[in-house]
């Protein structure tokens, strides 16, 4: 394992990460990965919630949830109490939680907390989907200079989902 044969795609992600995950990952129960249209179509009128493991960085601890929605992403802060009682996930279930776009009020959530984000698609400039060992990110540099980084752990469906609506939604601002 970790090796391709020549002509043949090469596995996602490194040969090292690649032999020690054991392959590539399944997709998350009740997801298809096959239909990136009816992500569009879901999102239009909710909100996703793709993780509650989310974080901003390496050095923030605290666990926040990850939300997609048609128009971007919003992470939100959740307490300590609950970051530790996820332990190594999955900290979603099958099928995502979902909420009324409408519950969230993107001035309110920014005044609650400073690593609450609200993260718009189109003043997104650059952006890169990795998937990692114990967590997968997502680096978002933005229109106005400012960067983001969104990490979560990797038992959360967050990387199948945005694996498939990313690339239509953001084009070839997106590497991976």
């Amino acid at each position: 394992m970790g090796r391709h044969l020549p002509g043949t795609p090469k596995p996602h992600g490194d040969d090292f990460c690649q032999s020690v995950r054991g392959g590539p990952r399944p997709p998350a129960a009740g997801l298809t990965t096959t239909r990136p249209d009816l992500y569009h179509y879901r999102v239009t009128d909710v909100a996703l919630c793709l993780s509650k493991s989310c974080t901003t960085g390496w050095l923030d601890w605290v666990h926040g949830e990850l939300w997609l929605t048609h128009t971007g992403l919003i992470r939100r802060r959740l307490s300590w109490n609950e970051s530790a009682s996820h332990g190594f996930g999955p900290t979603v279930g099958t099928p995502p939680p979902e909420s009324a776009l409408s519950s969230f009020d993107p001035a309110a959530l920014l005044a609650e907390h400073p690593t609450n984000k609200v993260i718009y698609f189109d003043a997104v400039v650059a952006a890169r989907l990795k998937q990692g060992i114990t967590t997968d990110a997502l680096r978002l540099g933005m229109s106005d200079g400012s960067r983001h980084r969104l990490l979560w752990l990797r038992r959360d469906p967050a990387y199948e989902v945005l694996s498939n609506v990313l690339p239509a939604t953001l084009g070839e601002r997106l590497r991976r």
